[in-house]
């Protein structure tokens, strides 16, 4: 089964020990973006799934279904089949 974005954003939040907004600055997103994203009730465009992508390879060996997950979405918007 495929992981779903707000898994993922979830799954790789909680790998960095990192509160909604610590992590929302690190991505130079907004708590509430993030705060959405995991909850389902917002999906990421394009521009914010490559900040959380750019900052969250450093936990990809952690979580890599996470992390593949968001470069699956990532791959999707930018209209590649995945």
């Amino acid at each position: 089964m495929c992981m779903s974005t707000a898994q993922a954003i979830r799954e790789l939040r909680n790998a960095s020990l990192m509160s909604q907004q610590a992590f929302a600055t690190h991505c130079n997103l907004s708590v509430r973006a993030i705060a959405g994203y995991e909850s389902y009730d917002r999906e990421p465009d394009l521009e914010s799934l490559i900040k959380i992508k750019h900052y969250s390879l450093k936990f990809a060996d952690q979580c890599p279904k996470a992390y593949a997950a968001i470069c699956d979405r990532i791959d999707e918007r930018l209209g590649f089949h995945v």
